[in-house]
């Protein structure tokens, strides 16, 4: 029994952390873009005397408890033991900001529930994908971001089917450029004060994206988020004013050492930077299976 599901990648601007004593009605309340580039997952499964999961990104075993998290959730619900093989073909590198750990829960979800003909929907996909998420501390609104596609604004926190979302119109391409090391987001999240800073600048960039929910606004209120909160480090900050020059909004995609902008014109942003960089598009309507 074998399936697929292509998961679209996301980048947060700004957002606030919401955290409730169920997991499915934590997450956050922001802005981000879904994009074209993500992560396809591949699901082999076979009955087994006992289950047993192995997981490979990019070839390589991974212990990734999210993707875990996942199968142990759907397998239990079954009843059944299985011998599960998880494979994820990253198109956009981890930690960056790019929602790779959601992608690679939700394309888990959506491959294991169609390679076993469960007859789950797409967003019971999603909520187990969301908690595992959540109790894993690797995200907070990355799932319903990716489940909807465009530009998304998060308007209540919480899993597919609970939290609720608003797409903002846009035919823009995204520019990114990768800036310094990897970012563990559930060490940011366990910082106690800079959640306190993040709530504080999420809630004023929330409402004052809410009197203009443009492409450009939301770049400009993405910027002042991240310095506000100081999670823009010197380099990223050194690279937003280089592209100011050009006259380009840029900011930092949360939570993870990249920067990005929309735009009509990608190639002539392209490059500028002395950073590794792409283009990708923005995926309009999410996961594919």
């Amino acid at each position: 029994m074998q399936a697929e599901a292509f998961v679209p990648g996301h980048i947060t601007g700004f957002f606030e952390v919401i955290r409730r004593n169920d997991p499915l009605r934590t997450g956050s309340r922001g802005c981000g873009v879904v994009l074209n580039k993500g992560a396809l997952t591949r699901i082999k499964a076979d009955e087994a005397e006992h289950s047993s999961t192995e997981v490979y990104v990019n070839g390589d075993s991974c212990h990734c408890p999210v993707t875990r998290s996942v199968v142990e959730q759907i397998i239990r619900a079954t009843g059944k033991n299985y011998r599960i093989r998880v494979d994820h073909f990253l198109g956009l590198p981890m930690k960056y900001g790019f929602g790779m750990s959601g992608a690679g829960a939700l394309g888990t979800a959506l491959a294991l529930n169609k390679a076993l003909s469960l007859g789950m929907r797409l967003n019971e996909c999603g909520v187990v994908a969301h908690k595992a998420e959540v109790l894993n501390g690797t995200g907070l609104g990355d799932v319903i971001a990716e489940l909807t596609g465009g530009l998304v604004l998060r308007t209540e926190p919480g899993a597919p089917g609970i939290g609720r979302v608003e797409k903002i119109p846009s035919d823009l391409d995204v520019v990114v450029y990768l800036i310094g090391d990897e970012v563990e987001t559930k060490e940011v999240l366990r910082d106690r004060e800079m959640v306190t800073r993040i709530n504080a600048a999420g809630r004023k960039s929330y409402e004052a994206f809410l009197r203009d929910k443009t492409p450009r606004r939301f770049l400009e209120v993405s910027l002042r988020f991240a310095r506000e909160t100081g999670l823009i480090n010197e380099k990223i900050y050194l690279a937003s004013k280089s592209l100011a020059n050009y006259g380009v909004t840029a900011s930092m995609a949360m939570l993870g050492n990249a920067l990005f902008t929309l735009t009509e014109n990608p190639q002539e942003i392209l490059g500028v930077l002395d950073y590794p960089c792409f283009i990708a598009g923005i995926e309009k309507e999410g996961v594919k299976i």
